[in-house]
């Protein structure tokens, strides 16, 4: 009795000790039937202890293994312990016992989901077909068979899944599945490539659920994923969901994510919050990392550079736990962190030195290879090797990149030394390089070609080619990214050379209209000046005095510009 008390209070280890306590006494003294139910009690905790071998055992010891939970309890055991044949063969037992259809298909659910991780595709569809097809399915069935058709591609068999989901909205069910409904709802049209159908699945989901927190989180999530110009909306929906928060532990690391994301000044302190509520998950503390190191960059932008290592520190114990847990993406991540922070408070031979210590593993991740062999580069750069004019040490970084950081971001990094040394052609074709090499993010490429060919007009002789440079390669990054605001904004000072008043005007203000971001300030407050300036040259007064408002509303930093221009009272 006081082991199923300890049980249903969650505290297992100590469930256990007592049902191994009752489990020797009825050794010599007990019968066969309490002999039985003491193991199975023993077993089932030393499972939840993710003891699932000493469980199997257990199991085994019952004789004769016939009650229809026992067999069951064998069969999540062996799953555990990975020994999916011998699991499926107790499923299978356990299906011959079932008495009614609601069991029987939450076995089939179960059966289908170990014929996945066996690698057999096909038997775990028909398995869950079969699950679905009785009078009362399983929901975990119907999830299962959503999830399978979502990681087949098969949008057909995952619509035909959630439409069946759907109809239990208005059952006793609906508010228990409801995140798990508008999470594979929304990924259903995010699969064909439909991101904001996706993102209002959840929403007509929240009219019927404001209450919960944890849809307002999935909102928040999605968001930012799909949709990552709209951080600040993602923001809104997550202190929404920290309103409701419950104990839901991905609420308060959602939270901070969108903040940092966003670039909200309260990023840091959201972080530190959902680190002081959860300190176990390692999650928390990478975004402290990283909400750390937006801080720093946003300060060096303002001239206060940081020579505190906190967040470096931060980076090398999450690097330490995860790859003591086997958490190769979050200690690759981590890796990383450490270097750049050090490199941000100018620690560069302590980052060389960290830098050298991950590389000598033999273990190490290609990926993570390539990125520390950049960031080598770069503290090359940064130690000084490299002297402004003094072709031989560009010549030093250049062969650096070549033999080491191969990758598009290597050559993003030359094309900035040659572009400070003030060798712009030799930029040019550094970039492109990089666009040779890069596939999914050109656009940030096009973007940096684009301002190294507007910044060379003007002291070149070439006029003629490098605007035509500007030009195609602007264009080719609104095709990537229709709607940019730096891409607006440079085509915006491309007609502003070509003296196009009327489509620089056109540009500059689509310019403002599509930057909303916090961390968007510096840009809207070049396309508002130039704008501003365009305004002027016609005396049109009334809308420099509305971009006025805007400015002084957003603390503008070109304000005493824009008040200069502005009409006298």
């Amino acid at each position: 009795m006081l082991g199923l008390l300890l049980e249903r209070q969650g505290l297992y280890k100590a469930a256990e000790k007592v049902y191994q306590r009752a489990s020797d006494l009825l050794q010599e003294t007990g019968g066969k039937d309490e002999k039985n139910l003491a193991y199975a009690n023993h077993a089932r905790t030393l499972c939840m202890c993710d003891r699932h071998e000493e469980a199997v055992k257990k199991y085994q010891s019952i004789s004769p293994l016939i009650e229809y939970s026992d067999i069951l309890g064998l069969a999540v055991a062996l799953y555990k312990m990975e020994d999916f044949s011998a699991s499926y063969q107790a499923y299978e037992q356990a299906l011959q016992l079932a008495s009614n259809e609601a069991d029987k298909s939450q076995i089939l659910s179960a059966m289908g989901m170990v014929a996945y991780k066996s690698g057999n595709t096909e038997q775990a569809k028909t398995l869950l077909f079969k699950s679905c097809q009785l009078s009362s399915p399983s929901v975990d069935g119907l999830f299962a068979l959503c999830s399978l058709g979502l990681v087949l591609g098969d949008v057909t068999l995952a619509t035909a899944a959630i439409t069946e989901l759907q109809k239990w909205q208005d059952k006793e069910e609906g508010e228990t599945i409801a995140v798990d409904l508008g999470f594979l709802s929304a990924m259903i049209y995010a699969l064909q490539g439909h991101n904001e159908l996706a993102c209002r699945q959840v929403a007509k989901l929240l009219k019927r659920h404001s209450h919960r927190g944890e849809l307002w989180n999935l909102s928040a999530e999605l968001t930012l994923q799909l949709s990552p110009n709209q951080a600040q909306k993602s923001v809104s929906y997550s202190k929404t969901a920290m309103e409701t928060f419950t104990s839901c532990k991905d609420i308060p690391l959602v939270n901070a994510v969108c903040e940092t994301a966003a670039g909200s000044p309260d990023c840091l302190k959201s972080a530190q919050k959902s680190v002081h509520l959860f300190p176990d998950n390692l999650n928390n503390w990478a975004t402290l990392v990283a909400s750390a190191s937006s801080k720093c960059t946003w300060d060096s932008h303002g001239g206060i550079p940081s020579k505190s290592n906190t967040a470096a520190k931060i980076a090398r114990f999450i690097y330490q736990q995860a790859t003591k847990t086997g958490q190769s993406k979050l200690s690759n991540w981590s890796a990383g962190q450490v270097v750049l922070s050090l490199v941000q408070c100018e620690r560069l031979d302590e980052a060389q030195r960290f830098c050298e210590k991950v590389e000598s593993d033999e273990d190490i991740d290609s990926e993570l290879k390539s990125f520390l062999q950049l960031l080598q580069v770069e503290i090359l750069y940064l130690n000084g090797l490299y002297r402004e004019g003094d072709v031989t040490d560009i010549q030093s970084v250049r062969n650096a990149v070549i033999d080491k950081a191969t990758t598009s971001q290597g050559w993003q990094f030359l094309a900035e030394v040659y572009k400070n040394a003030g060798l712009l052609a030799a930029a040019e074709v550094c970039y492109r390089q990089a666009l040779q090499r890069e596939s999914s993010n050109q656009a940030v490429i096009l973007l940096r070609l684009a301002h190294l060919a507007l910044t060379t007009y003007k002291v070149s002789e070439e006029k003629e080619k490098w605007l035509n440079l500007a030009q195609e390669a602007i264009t080719e990054a609104l095709k990537l990214k229709p709607g940019n605001p730096v891409a607006l904004l440079l085509q915006g000072l491309l007609h502003s050379q070509n003296s196009n008043v009327k489509h620089a005007k056109r540009s500059f203000q689509q310019a403002l209209v599509a930057s909303h971001q916090p961390c968007d300030v510096f840009m809207r407050s070049v396309a508002r000046l130039q704008l501003a300036k365009i305004l002027a040259a016609k005396k049109d007064q009334d809308s420099i005095k509305v971009l006025l408002q805007e400015a002084t509303e957003e603390c503008d930093p070109n304000l005493k510009q824009l008040q200069a221009m502005a009409p006298k009272d």
